[in-house]
């Protein structure tokens, strides 16, 4: 129950702070070219750094996330479909996914080459969404919930209507289910430019979307915690029966979602450093699906290089920390509560601080009001991140202990 409420809270605040970084991209007529910027106008160069550093790190450990999430799922997949012996380790099914994935992240001109994703990615999680949920409530009445678990007379699936030691774990990966701040000003920009989208339809577009992923996060919680208590497993597949044809469906349809999202998180990093390194001549339109020419102004072989470095990046730490649960909080804790709940009140404050010191007015109560519900924002966020990056070190550490 307060982790429904908690979900609920989440999203409100994560879609409320979503628009204060697109906002704050904003000063009079001028559009900052991304959210470094905004925390380089507002705090100086210490403030592009922390905001940079941090954006990066939530992008590349979130696009990590996916190859860590598509191999330990397929590999899952045909462990209970092959017999013991014939499967691929987790480790080489994280090598075909990632090749599969350098693809489109390699060779593709930029994240707008991708767009037709986004489509199929919605699609496919409204589907899987609807299957979990429909295959959970299927095996409620089971005693064991068809997880083919052997229990005894005193065995059950615990639920608990509050369970505070895993409140920051809980805190860090529902920021981390909607803390996508971090690419939003660069999908902004992307859409302003080649559809014409305004700055008011974006930030509608925007709490549409966060309704629509509450929309799909409170059933798929509720009933597997329903069915399955302190047994719920993440990812919430690994409950389902391993046998049941539908679970391989699903599994599959996961696995694609995930590959397909990987390249456009990693574009968002690739984009940046593109063009922060001058190797996109602004005076030519770097048109087109695929990265293939030989006009020297484009730099296909630069280009290709730092891409298969981030790529490379990814794949290795995909390698070497294969715990997608305890990665996730980690990341979320880290990177997220502060790209979500911190970074953006602080640069509006800063902002509404300088537009009064310029123009010599004195604070109204609604802004006294206004800077005080940032202010609540900030310190909760900073508090269950701060929580949450013990305890999914401490769980990290014990992956590797064990």
């Amino acid at each position: 129950t307060l982790m429904l409420i908690l979900a609920v809270a989440c999203a409100g605040c994560s879609c409320y702070t979503a628009r204060l970084v697109i906002t704050n991209l904003y000063l009079g007529d001028v559009r900052l070219s991304g959210y470094p910027e905004s925390g380089q106008v507002a705090f100086g160069q210490a403030g592009f750094m922390a905001v940079h550093i941090l954006q990066k790190f939530v992008v590349i450990g979130v696009a990590t996330l996916m190859l860590i999430l598509a191999a330990g799922t397929l590999h899952d997949t045909f462990e209970a479909r092959l017999t013991a012996g014939q499967n691929l380790s987790l480790h080489q099914w994280t090598f075909i996914v990632s090749g599969v994935c350098a693809i489109p992240t390699i060779f593709f001109r930029n994240v707008d080459s991708l767009s037709f994703t986004s489509g199929l990615g919605g699609i496919i999680t409204v589907l899987v969404v609807l299957g979990v949920v429909a295959i959970s409530l299927a095996h409620y009445g089971d005693d064991d919930r068809g997880m083919g678990l052997t229990l005894n007379g005193t065995d059950t699936f615990e639920h608990k209507v509050v369970d505070l030691g895993n409140f920051p774990i809980a805190f860090s990966a529902l920021c981390l289910s909607f803390g996508g701040h971090s690419c939003f000003p660069t999908l902004q920009q992307a859409t302003m430019v080649k559809m014409g989208v305004s700055k008011t339809r974006f930030l509608r577009t925007l709490d549409y979307s966060f309704l629509a992923l509450l929309a799909m996060y409170v059933p798929i919680a509720s009933v597997g915690y329903l069915v399955y208590g302190d047994e719920t497993q993440s990812p919430i597949t690994k409950n389902l029966p391993q046998e049941n044809i539908l679970t391989t469906i699903l599994q599959l349809a996961i696995t694609i979602n995930v590959m397909a999202t990987y390249p456009i998180l990693v574009h968002v990093v690739i984009d940046q450093v593109e063009t922060s390194t001058k190797l996109i001549n602004p005076r030519r339109r770097d048109s087109g699906l695929l990265m293939f020419s030989r006009d020297p102004e484009l730099n296909m072989l630069h280009r290709i290089v730092i891409r298969t470095i981030i790529w490379a990046g990814t794949v290795l730490i995909a390698y070497y920390v294969p715990y997608f649960a305890d990665m996730m909080s980690l990341i979320g804790a880290l990177g997220i509560v502060f790209m979500v709940f911190v970074f953006p009140c602080m640069i509006a404050i800063k902002f509404l601080w300088e537009d009064k010191k310029e123009h010599r007015e004195k604070y109204t109560n609604k802004d006294l009001l206004w800077v005080a519900w940032l202010c609540v924002i900030m310190i909760v966020g900073t508090i269950g991140g701060s929580i949450g990056i013990y305890q999914s070190v401490k769980k990290l550490a014990d992956d590797f202990g064990a």
